[in-house]
């Protein structure tokens, strides 16, 4: 009996690795998809109602939600320190929270992200919208690729890790 209450729960947890890393694969497709729909946010804001970036940025997170997330911890996180620092350390502000909170990106999509800090606020409305819908059409093409990435290994990892688990159980019986 014991035996087998130890091969269920070696089973479990090797699954349960599995299921981890497909779970983390889901979210880094999230993530890209909500910094893609701040970008809209943004580019919308700037273009169309001329705001101020603390404005733009308060009123994108609005529109993420109440829901928590990593990418809503970016922008609250780059809104707490713009009042902290004031606007015009912007750039510097962006970098840091960028590093900060969006540790889960590669750093090539870091890199697009990081574009945004030299552009926003210091460029005329339709330059930043511009630069905005650049990013954000790049975040899309990452997201495309992620979302690619997670049907093909998703599956793998959760079959891999009861394989692993199935595995020890035979080796320990």
């Amino acid at each position: 009996m014991i035996k087998v209450l130890g091969s269920i729960c070696i089973i479990f947890g090797c699954s349960m690795m599995g299921i981890i890393a497909n779970k983390r694969l889901q979210n880094h497709v999230s993530l890209l998809q909500d910094l893609a729909g701040v970008c809209k946010t943004l580019e919308s804001e700037i273009s169309s109602k001329l705001s101020p970036i603390p404005t733009a940025l308060i009123n994108a997170a609005n529109a993420l939600g109440s829901r928590h997330s990593i990418c809503s911890d970016f922008i609250n996180h780059v809104i707490t320190e713009l009042d902290k620092k004031g606007s015009q350390h912007f750039p510097e502000v962006w970098l840091c929270s960028v590093a900060d909170k969006l540790d889960t990106l590669n750093e090539r999509e870091k890199s697009l992200i990081n574009e945004l800090a030299v552009i926003l606020g210091r460029y005329e409305a339709d330059e930043q919208a511009s630069a905005l819908r650049m990013v954000r059409d790049g975040l899309i093409r990452f997201m495309q690729s992620a979302e690619q990435e997670k049907l093909r290994s998703g599956q793998v990892y959760m079959t891999l890790g009861t394989a692993l688990g199935l595995g020890i159980v035979i080796i320990l019986i």
